[in-house]
């Protein structure tokens, strides 16, 4: 339920109650149980993940992007590419003082 919003659950838990009202209801007619099934059917289709960061957390807390990559590589690569690049300036500088 919290993997999800709170509208879409709203709608899946209204037509699931309505199905059951059909369900129980012994004169129920045909049109009544198909269209209770139809519409428990695009509640179920209806049901969209929450955005607002409920539901959406991994284990350590780091919401879940579907992006398995290390973002610490990234920030170390990083680093050392700004590292890299101020050396070279250094070096050249050095070099142009000569």
């Amino acid at each position: 339920e919290s993997d999800y919003t709170a509208d879409s659950w709203a709608d899946l838990e209204a037509a699931l109650e309505a199905a059951k009202a059909v369900l129980s209801d012994a004169d129920a007619t045909q049109a009544e149980v198909d269209e209770a099934a139809a519409a428990l059917t695009v509640a179920l289709n209806g049901l969209e993940t929450a955005a607002d960061g409920s539901g959406t957390t991994g284990s350590s807390g780091t919401p879940r992007t579907g992006d398995s990559s290390n973002i610490m590589l990234w920030i170390v690569l990083a680093i050392c590419a700004v590292a890299v690049a101020v050396a070279l300036v250094v070096m050249r500088k050095r070099q142009q003082r000569k």
